[in-house]
């Protein structure tokens, strides 16, 4: 028993590793200016070992968002029925708040300044957050999924997560940051709900 858990950190350790290496370079080197064989290499494995972790250089790229999405698509999905979508979300960001890597974090935003076209990407995990979000924003407004007020919404809540994302990689921000991220959202799902 004692064995597996020794196992099971030290895959966590060399992923964790592979991924630091993956991001550090795409920031030095842009992304198509780096191999899995470089990543391997500043890592301190071998190019199988990355691509058992990763198969593709994009899920180095994008994999602490990746996660990110994973883990609210989760928190939405899980909702009661009398939870709103701000409320989930204002559980969701809380929880991340706590458990926040700022160091990763900041270097994920490092290499996303550095390699502007991947924020742009739509992954399996980014999809399936823009589903859950246009389903519960609809169920919450009473609408169909399709209708512009609910696409409108979405667009809303994806704008104050990136606000809110962005705001946590400056030091001077306080809790408030996320506080004024949900007043606003709520106070736009608001307007939309009263708009004919």
């Amino acid at each position: 028993m004692q064995q597996s858990g020794l196992r099971e950190r030290s895959k966590a350790r060399r992923r964790d590793a592979i991924e630091v290496a993956g991001l550090r370079l795409f920031t030095e080197h842009g992304y198509s200016g780096t191999t899995l064989a470089d990543i391997a290499e500043a890592a301190e494995v071998s190019p199988r070992t990355v691509s058992m972790y990763f198969p593709t250089k994009l899920d180095i790229a994008l994999g602490f968002t990746n996660r990110g999405c994973e883990r609210l698509t989760e928190a939405l999905e899980a909702r009661q029925s009398s939870q709103t979508v701000v409320g989930v979300l204002d559980a969701f960001l809380q929880k991340e708040d706590q458990s926040l890597d700022k160091e990763r974090k900041q270097l994920v935003a490092d290499m996303m300044a550095a390699n502007p076209s991947l924020p742009a990407l739509r992954t399996p995990s980014v999809e399936r957050l823009i589903a859950a979000v246009r389903r519960a924003l609809a169920a919450d407004l009473g609408l169909p999924e399709d209708h512009f007020k609910t696409r409108l919404g979405v667009a809303t809540l994806f704008g104050v997560l990136e606000a809110h994302s962005s705001a946590h990689l400056d030091e001077n921000t306080t809790t408030s940051t996320r506080r004024i991220a949900l007043d606003f959202l709520a106070a736009a799902l608001a307007t939309i709900r009263a708009t004919p």
